[in-house]
């Protein structure tokens, strides 16, 4: 069986198998359901953050974090970005940097009033769920 892209998604995000193979008499069904319940849990997830985002109306940092699953940060100039890896801020240039080989991109401009933010632009670095501890 070939993999899909969400199952491939959700192991890079989770660290976790998107598929158990069972062979005869070397399985435990415990170990299989607490795996399947974890799959649909997160792609749960993934579904519920899509269809908040879609539904209009504007949302905060962390529910575009959530479903990008990237880090995301609003730059001086009021352009938002999502990052693969925690990018870290340069004051004196007023801009946030890609860590080293990590992805990045910028966030289309017709959303940028569809994300609901007060704070500094400094102050807008947003986890996606997880991360924080990683």
């Amino acid at each position: 069986m070939e993999k899909t892209k969400t199952m491939l998604n959700y192991e890079q995000e989770t660290g976790n198998q998107s598929t158990r193979f069972v062979t005869d008499g070397i399985h435990s069904y415990g170990s299989i359901e607490v795996w399947h319940y974890e799959y649909i849990n997160w792609l749960e997830a993934k579904a519920t953050a899509y269809d908040r985002l879609m539904s209009g109306g504007k949302k905060t940092p962390k529910e575009w974090a959530n479903f990008l699953g990237w880090y995301i940060v609003k730059d001086l100039d009021g352009s938002w970005h999502g990052f693969e890896k925690k990018p870290t801020i340069i004051k004196e240039f007023m801009f946030w940097a890609n860590p080293r080989g990590g992805k990045f991109f910028e966030i289309p401009s017709e959303f940028w009033k569809d994300i609901e933010y007060e704070g500094k632009w400094e102050d807008s670095l947003t986890f996606p769920d997880g991360l924080e501890a990683k």
